[in-house]
């Protein structure tokens, strides 16, 4: 599949789901915040507080991935929530931790020779979605992932290749511009404008970050949409008699989806 495909499909989740993203990655640091500052008073604390704190992690990655699939596939914003993506994920946490885990181990093996664990990385980005969205066993989604992701290498390498250039370009810029604030603050001797400086450098980071997530996020959710024939040129050929998924399994069920209009095909991205 050509690069305008996947360069479309991937503005197009990014689009409907980066408030939502960013906003819930931002309340997820809150905790994550607190536990750092655990850590620095009681170490031992911290790190019991961790453990659960990387469990929840997971399951909230999980979450972001379904809560953009569920607005890029035309879910009302209001109907997405934390509720929204909680009530696909139902029996799905314990699986969706080890796939996780089993996606790590991979990754780690495969990072001892670079190429292999970015590889990893690019074909596994929709992994825990097909976990979700499918009710699949960790080892039965990493099989079904794997076979989709075969025909389209090209497609896929090339997408995340491009993707991997804008986001270090955007990283480098804002980390230079945070970094010529600190160098200025560190330069002077006012003591309102230091702390302004600095601040405004942590929340620049804080903001890159933020938006990295949510280009991470929609990039997995496309992907997934591209792998299952999800896209939005499949949605206009179903319309006219198209199939739906390329897998030919049902859409998952996804709270709050509208519904089709009398002698309209239901989309074939709920």
């Amino acid at each position: 599949m050509g690069f305008d495909l996947w360069k479309r499909e991937f503005l197009h989740v990014w689009r409907a789901s980066r408030t939502t993203v960013i906003l819930h990655h931002a309340v997820a640091s809150i905790p994550i915040f607190l536990v750092l500052v655990l850590l620095k008073l009681s170490p031992l604390a911290g790190v019991l507080v961790l453990l659960p704190l990387c469990f929840g992690a997971v399951i909230w990655w999980a979450h972001v991935q379904v809560a953009a699939y569920m607005l890029a596939g035309g879910v009302a914003e209001e109907s997405v929530g934390v509720r929204g993506p909680l009530e696909l994920m139902k029996g799905r946490w314990g699986a969706v931790f080890l796939g996780y885990l089993l996606y790590v181990a991979l990754y780690m093996v495969g990072s001892t020779f670079v190429l292999p664990g970015l590889a990893i990385a690019v074909v596994l980005a929709p992994y825990l979605l097909f976990i979700v969205l499918e009710k699949q066993g960790p080892v039965e989604a990493l099989e079904t992932n794997v076979r989709l992701a075969g025909p389209h290498l090209g497609g896929l390498a090339l997408f995340w290749l491009a993707l991997f250039g804008v986001m270090l370009v955007g990283t480098m810029v804002v980390g230079l511009l945070a970094g010529g604030l600190i160098v200025m603050a560190a330069a002077m001797e006012s003591e309102m404008v230091v702390p302004l400086l600095i601040g405004v450098a942590a929340f620049g980071l804080l903001i890159m970050m933020l938006v990295s997530m949510s280009v991470h996020v929609a990039a997995a959710v496309a992907s997934y949409r591209v792998l299952r024939g999800e896209t939005l040129d499949a949605a206009a050929g179903a319309g006219s008699g198209g199939e739906a998924w390329a897998a030919g399994i049902e859409s998952p069920a996804v709270p709050g989806a509208p519904e089709a209009g009398p002698g309209q095909d239901t989309p074939t991205s709920w």
